[in-house]
Formats: C-alpha cells, sequence, structure tokens
C-alpha cells in the first residue's frame, strides 16, 4: 500500500485514491486506515479485514463518489462505490463471487480515514450507488449529499 510519500504515525497509507475534487479523473491523493483499527478488525471480522484488498481498487476507480455521507454534518466525509465482481473469502484464501445486486461501498471521515467498508445492497435507480443515495432524477437523498464524480 504505501511508498514514498506523507506517513502518519499509527495510520497505513493506501496510495492512488481518485481525488474526488477532479472531475477529470487524473489527480491522485492519499487515505489512511488506522492501524489500532486493522487490529480490532483482524481480530473480530476477518471478512472485512481481508476485503481491504477490495478497497484498493475501489479508491483507485471508483463508479460514484458522494460527499457529505452524514447530512447536516459540517465535517465531510466522501462514500466512494464501485460494482465488483468479486470479493475476498473470510479465510482471505481465495476471491468469490460478490452478492448479486450489491456495491462495495468505501467511506471516509473528513481527514481521510477510511472508517467502514463492504458489500451494501445497491440502489435500484442507480444499481452504481449504494441503496438510497439517488432519487432516480440524479437527486442524492438520505444520508448522502453530493454526487461528487461519475462514471459510467
Amino acid at each position: 500500500m504505501a511508498g514514498e510519500g506523507p506517513k502518519r504515525n499509527g495510520y497505513n497509507r493506501i496510495d492512488n485514491v481518485q481525488d474526488p475534487g477532479d472531475p477529470a479523473g487524473k489527480r491522485r491523493m492519499f487515505a489512511w486506515v488506522a492501524e489500532w483499527e486493522l487490529r480490532q478488525i483482524f481480530l473480530h471480522n476477518p471478512w472485512k479485514a481481508h476485503n481491504l484488498r477490495s478497497v484498493l481498487p475501489v479508491l483507485e476507480n471508483p463508479e460514484r463518489i458522494f460527499k457529505h455521507i452524514r447530512l447536516g454534518a459540517e465535517e465531510p466525509g466522501w462514500c466512494y462505490s464501485r460494482v465488483l465482481s468479486q470479493v475476498w473469502s473470510e479465510d482471505g484464501l481465495s476471491q468469490r463471487a460478490a452478492r448479486k445486486g450489491t456495491v462495495f461501498s468505501v467511506y471516509l471521515n473528513a481527514t481521510l480515514v477510511a472508517f467502514e467498508w463492504g458489500q451494501d445492497e445497491a440502489d435500484l435507480l442507480d444499481p452504481r450507488s449504494p441503496k438510497g443515495a439517488r432519487d432516480g432524477l440524479g437527486t442524492p437523498r438520505g444520508r448522502f449529499g453530493e454526487l461528487l464524480w461519475e462514471r459510467s
């Protein structure tokens, strides 16, 4: 995950993340995962731990990026989503087909720390977005705010 670039004590860096502010899709940035959280995840949720590997293709090449994932919050957050054909098994030794009708979502807080990731039910009107993210007319709704980035 990490090479040359900025460092944060207590965090692992995720490189080559699509910058949500770049509609051309060229600019890249860094995101982070807290080491203490990784230790807890490996102990209590092996599937989520192994699917940290699924986080990388979503952050590098998302199909949707939403801003303000907690409506009404002053600090922004982002939801990156992408339809994946495969996710990792609980033991991390192989990949299996992703559940039909799902997107893999990665949630970043205001300081670009990934705090949640996994398969979310897809929106019926926009199957590349998490359920409830769109109203079918392009307007975000529910817990999501502005749609910043969309790739077909």
